[in-house]
């Protein structure tokens, strides 16, 4: 497994972002979640990049689980799921 550079890395983040406002060009909005820290960063850098290149309202909720014990453990959203539907 390769590690990748700073750049590399942006480079891919922008990539995605592309990736997502394509398939979502007619959207009003969209939302990303995150879950737990690094899952939060990714949907926080992800979103970021999408903002540069369009107009699309976006929307992000934050999802905190324990990963030892994901299935019996509380789950926090930063949102109430219901809204969303």
């Amino acid at each position: 497994m390769k590690i990748l550079s700073s750049s590399q890395v942006a480079r891919k983040l922008k990539r995605l972002a592309i990736e997502i406002y394509s398939k979502h060009i007619d959207d009003n909005e969209i939302y990303f979640a995150g879950i737990n820290q690094k899952g939060q960063w990714f949907a926080l850098s992800i979103a970021e990049e999408l903002q540069k290149i369009c107009s699309i309202k976006i929307n992000f909720i934050s999802v905190k689980l324990n990963p030892a014990d994901p299935l019996n453990k509380p789950v926090h959203i930063s949102t109430d799921i219901n809204a969303l539907q």
